[in-house]
């Protein structure tokens, strides 16, 4: 019988230290992306594990096993595409961003250029797409009332990745947990302790910055006008639509899977999209499958 041996940790290491190695190759040089370093480091684990003992039966074993485990958000991640779409298709990311910048004033711009991204990213899963629409909204609201673009680009991106980190519709969250070994809401749980802290304590000195810098600057609100206004002249924008939201946040706290949850939460969207916006069955598709395109005729927006 073939004796299994584990590895020590510097060759336990190597296939990690391979695979950043050529990953930097590969994007600095190659401009080749990250199949090829991706390849290589499961040929180098490979190797490994053959002189350890392992035979390719247990290492083929493991590699369906370890991808299996990765599925679910591999399919999270497509879900999420298809809502993007139909949310802003159906109006309902619109009309988060146009109530959220409606309660905005230079005193407390920062604390909400944290706090909105952060319940929208909880609400998405997915802090890319909050930072490439309500973040790119505050950026320019951020710009026209004076502030730093450096600042308002770092309180976004605190509440995004905020959200992003707790919603169990994220697919790194997913993933996290999978490859773990634990219970999804187990696995949010434990990172409540450090995470709202942390966002309580950011937003604090938002407002504290925030504050001292809306006394010395003057706010010009043209950007944030025209933003409404282009929100307005697309889109059907009204409070009932945040229904969706909520049903999605209450979907999370019943602990509804994550894969039903979006799937549920895409299809709402689209229904919204249809009854409520008017749009066609060409457009939906069209916005689950490429995204939707804005034409309200403000650059920044669109």
């Amino acid at each position: 019988m073939q004796v299994r041996k584990l590895p020590s940790v510097p060759i336990a290491l190597l296939p990690i230290a391979v695979l950043v190695v050529m990953a930097l190759v590969s994007i600095t040089v190659w401009d080749i992306g990250m199949l090829i370093p991706l390849m290589t480091a499961v040929a180098v684990a490979v190797v490994i594990g053959k002189f350890l003992g392992y035979t390719w039966q247990d290492l083929e074993h493991s590699l369906v096993q370890g991808v299996s485990r990765a599925l679910p958000a591999v399919f999270i991640l497509f879900l999420i595409g298809t809502i993007i779409g139909t949310w802003i298709e159906g109006g309902l990311i619109p009309t988060i961003i146009y109530y959220g910048l409606t309660a905005i004033s230079p005193a407390v711009f920062l604390p909400l250029a944290c706090l909105v991204p952060a319940v929208v990213s909880l609400v998405l899963g997915t802090s890319l797409t909050t930072i490439a629409t309500v973040g790119i909204a505050f950026m320019a609201i951020g710009e026209g009332m004076g502030f730093p673009p450096a600042l308002v680009a770092g309180a976004v991106i605190s509440g995004a990745f905020f959200g992003d980190k707790l919603s169990p519709l994220s697919d790194t969250t997913n993933l996290a947990a999978a490859m773990g070994g634990v219970k999804l809401f187990d696995h949010i749980r434990h990172m409540l302790w450090d995470t709202i802290p942390a966002l309580i304590i950011s937003a604090i000195v938002y407002a504290f910055i925030g504050g001292s810098i809306s006394a010395t600057s003057g706010a010009d609100t043209g950007q944030l006008e025209q933003l409404l206004s282009g929100l307005d002249s697309q889109f059907v924008i009204h409070p009932l639509l945040l229904i969706i939201p909520v049903v999605a946040i209450g979907l999370m706290l019943l602990r509804v899977p994550a894969i039903l949850t979006l799937l549920m939460i895409s299809l709402l969207g689209a229904a919204t999209a249809f009854i409520i916006q008017g749009s066609t069955i060409t457009d939906i598709m069209q916005s689950m499958s490429s995204g939707f395109v804005s034409a309200t005729g403000v650059e920044f927006l669109d």
